[in-house]
């Protein structure tokens, strides 16, 4: 099947549909699976190598699918391919399919809990665009955002894991939920142009900045008892997120700004897990 397609498809039309994955959007959270690694519980590395693999293939998959879905609403070819191309969809439709099917099949093989976290995390992204559509449901989108991501991070944790990683999983949790605020803040005017009626759209600007307020204490409610660098640690993420939300101007500027500033509080958070702090 690869050879047959590679040799009917020109280079150009083929570096389209990698790009239509948008691997650029979704590359650090790759690395989910990490957070069952821990110091004192080793896990081979092959095991670390199939969940970072199957990750990725999940979130090809969402990102993908939404891409192909969002092809006539979408403003911008650099975030979207396909609105310069729209006859490849079903070319990226079918590379989003197998990105899916290879992702399932790596996460059986790390057995039944790694294959339900996947089964989640893939009817999440399906049914964010597609079917249910939940991107277009206030509140509904965020829950089904967070579903495509979370479970990723539970790959590699069985039931009886003795590791602290709640801390790690509220405060990934609540910036999450504050990106995904300011994501749909960047997009309001595509959003409405395609009749989505998002959160952010829903509450306006002041209200989701609110929203992303709250959302961070309840990721702050989420560590409470942890160990106090594990708090200070999400304490001052928090802030930093909080503070580049309000300071930059433009919500597409707030959004970068914030992913680096979660991106940093969550390796934080992790290495002194893994140290044992």
């Amino acid at each position: 099947m690869r050879l047959q397609y590679a040799r009917r498809v020109p280079l150009s039309s083929r570096r389209l549909l990698f790009a239509s994955l948008r691997a650029s959007q979704w590359g650090h959270f790759a690395f989910l699976p990490w957070m069952g690694v821990e110091r004192g519980r080793p896990v081979p590395w092959g095991s670390v190598a199939l969940a970072l693999t199957s990750a990725a293939g999940s979130l090809a998959f969402a990102y993908g699918l939404n891409a192909v879905v969002e092809r006539g609403t979408d403003r911008s070819a650099q975030k979207n391919p396909l609105v310069a191309r729209p006859a490849e969809a079903p070319a990226v439709l079918r590379l989003v399919l197998l990105c899916a099917l290879l992702a399932f099949a790596g996460s059986a093989l790390l057995g039944t809990w790694a294959a339900a976290c996947m089964l989640v995390s893939l009817a999440c992204g399906a049914l964010y665009s597609v079917g249910l559509r939940a991107k277009h449901i206030p509140f509904v989108g965020l829950v089904f955002n967070a579903g495509i991501f979370v479970p990723l991070g539970l790959l590699l944790l069985s039931g009886r894991s003795g590791r602290a990683w709640v801390a790690e999983l509220a405060l990934f949790g609540s910036l999450l939920t504050q990106n995904q605020l300011a994501h749909e803040l960047a997009d309001a005017a595509e959003d409405r142009a395609a009749g989505a009626r998002t959160t952010a759209g829903l509450l306006g600007r002041r209200g989701a900045r609110v929203a992303m307020g709250l959302v961070g204490f309840a990721g702050l409610a989420g560590v409470a008892g942890q160990r106090v660098e594990r708090v200070a640690i999400a304490l001052v993420t928090c802030l930093v997120c909080a503070l580049v939300v309000v300071v930059a101007r433009r919500p597409a500027r707030a959004r970068r700004l914030h992913r680096y500033a979660a991106l940093a509080g969550g390796a934080a958070l992790h290495g002194v897990s893994w140290w044992g702090a």
